[in-house]
């Protein structure tokens, strides 16, 4: 029980420090956000009685990130999306964090480039959502030391380069939104390792050649998006023979294909009218939508 006052005063200096980070970046309603430090979502855990878990998320915060987060050794979850934090994200800021689990500092204003190492010591990181930031630079290769990373959702930023190859090591993956950047190059036939993948977003880049025949493999994929690249070359005639799990509506304007002569579609979850959109293609063509 002797812990007890120490946390307190540790909590106490906590929001002492970032009160003043924010009053320097010019926050208003601090009494709001003190409250908000001090909720149920940023109590300690049991066993430690250290802080676990930081949500700081919807305040209308400014300002940089403050220094003193680092202390938080303890941290498994740390939430500040929807603020208008800015600048970097120093490297420093998450090299004590092992323990850290779930990363959200989604829809910011960060900038500048991620630091090469910034995921070398994350080790239990399973979720990061950076999206909706202004991130340039190129995505760390570093990214492949998460090894049990799930999520990663780095779309609308201004990333550069080409998709690390190093990603296709993250064999836990099930959900990739990388578009809405400035990716550049062909896509990596690495990602085709990522065996438990659903949900594979690419859309809105510069990325160029052919998409890799491994990707067509990934059975386990929902939904992918290649929309709006630079992407050349023919699809598999045999795709949809290892995605089964495809979900989605059939589009409309499937009936502006006039030149269309075999459309087979069999053996998916695609749903929603089709019938009524075909009637104006040619009668000898061949349709084929199965079970």
């Amino acid at each position: 029980m002797e812990k007890l006052p120490s946390l307190c005063v540790f909590l106490a200096l906590l929001v002492h420090c970032l009160t003043l980070s924010f009053v320097d970046a010019g926050v208003t309603k601090i009494s709001t956000d003190k409250q908000a430090l001090l909720s149920p979502e940023n109590l300690c855990g049991f066993r430690h009685h250290r802080v676990t878990a930081l949500n700081i998320s919807h305040l209308g915060l400014t300002g940089t990130l403050p220094p003193q987060l680092e202390n938080l050794s303890f941290l498994a979850t740390i939430d500040i999306k929807n603020n208008s934090f800015y600048g970097s994200l120093p490297e420093e800021l998450l090299a004590q964090l092992r323990r850290l689990k779930y990363l959200s500092f989604s829809y910011n204003i960060l900038s500048v480039e991620l630091p090469p190492s910034i995921f070398d010591n994350l080790p239990n990181l399973q979720s990061v959502y950076l999206h909706e930031n202004m991130l340039q630079g190129k995505i760390p290769s570093t990214l492949s030391k998460c090894q049990i990373l799930q999520y990663l959702y780095l779309s609308f930023n201004y990333f550069t380069g080409l998709i690390p190859k190093e990603i296709g090591n993250l064999t836990q993956l099930k959900r990739v939104y990388l578009g809405d950047n400035k990716l550049q190059g062909e896509i990596s036939k690495e990602l085709g390792n990522l065996a438990e993948v659903e949900i594979l977003s690419l859309s809105n880049n510069s990325l160029t050649g052919t998409i890799p025949t491994l990707l067509f493999n990934l059975s386990s994929l929902i939904y992918m998006d290649f929309s709006n690249n630079s992407l050349i070359g023919s699809l598999p005639d045999n795709m949809c023979q290892y995605l089964p799990n495809l979900e989605g509506g059939i589009p409309y304007e499937i009936g502006n294909l006039r030149n269309l002569e075999i459309l087979q579609l069999e053996f998916n979850s695609l749903v929603g009218p089709v019938l009524a959109c075909l009637q104006h293609l040619n009668n000898d063509n061949t349709f084929s939508f199965g079970k």
